[in-house]
């Protein structure tokens, strides 16, 4: 079987460090190349560390050149942030960049973590902010663009979030409510989104039953990954 390269951003958050274990626990990527801040305390044989100053992050081609699927986990949120600017400034522009460098390096597959409910047109500034940049994206002319769309992530994270620690609560003692229409509004937990995202990554031809796909973008809503995490571990 024919191993592929991986390159991730994002490798240290919550999704990105789940799953760089996976691809390095993985028979299917021989080499997986992280863009880094600082170096993370991790050693394998098949990893690459480049740290980047994403303030200035310079020309990334020579290490993008030849990549077969890029993986783009990086994310804040407006708290964290503390401004809106700051907060477009990553999950919009800073990813676009990314997506940017990845096409004029030919890269064969741009995988990015959106969110539910991602829409240009929305009036709610986190949402129209994720849809903005999913529509920018799909103009570039990657050959291939999964868009991963998951609801509010769960897993440890080093700071407290009040929100998230209620929706661990509600849903162990309401997951019976998530089901039908609602199953899409699901929380899900980070190590799920990236089984889900490996998934996709080793498909040739994933065809999602999320929003659709459109020639050369799909986009995988929070109820499929639930279901290719689920189908994961059988």
């Amino acid at each position: 079987m024919k191993t592929a390269t991986a390159s991730l951003f994002g490798a240290s958050g919550l999704t990105g460090s789940a799953l760089l274990t996976k691809l390095l626990n993985s028979t299917q990527f021989s080499q997986v190349t992280v863009f880094v801040r600082k170096k993370l305390n991790v050693s394998d044989a098949k990893l690459i560390q480049v740290v980047v100053d994403f303030d200035q992050m310079g020309n990334l081609s020579e290490h993008l050149s030849g990549i077969d699927t890029v993986f783009c986990c990086l994310g804040t949120t407006i708290k964290k942030a503390k401004t809106k600017q700051a907060f477009a400034a990553i999950d919009y522009q800073l990813v676009l960049d990314i997506a940017k460098q990845c096409a004029h390096a030919q890269v064969k597959h741009f995988m990015v973590i959106s969110s539910l409910g991602a829409n240009s047109k929305s009036k709610a500034f986190y949402s129209a902010t994720k849809g903005r940049m999913e529509c920018d994206i799909a103009r570039l002319g990657l050959t291939r663009i999964s868009v991963v769309r998951p609801s509010l992530l769960i897993g440890q994270r080093p700071e407290f979030r009040l929100a998230e620690q209620l929706s661990i609560v509600i849903t162990s003692l309401l997951g019976f409510v998530f089901i039908g229409p609602l199953a899409k509004l699901k929380p899900i937990r980070a190590s799920s989104v990236a089984n889900a995202m490996f998934q996709i990554a080793v498909c040739d031809k994933y065809n999602g039953t999320g929003a659709g796909k459109n020639n050369h973008i799909e986009f995988i809503e929070n109820d499929t990954l639930h279901r290719l995490a689920d189908a994961a571990k059988e």
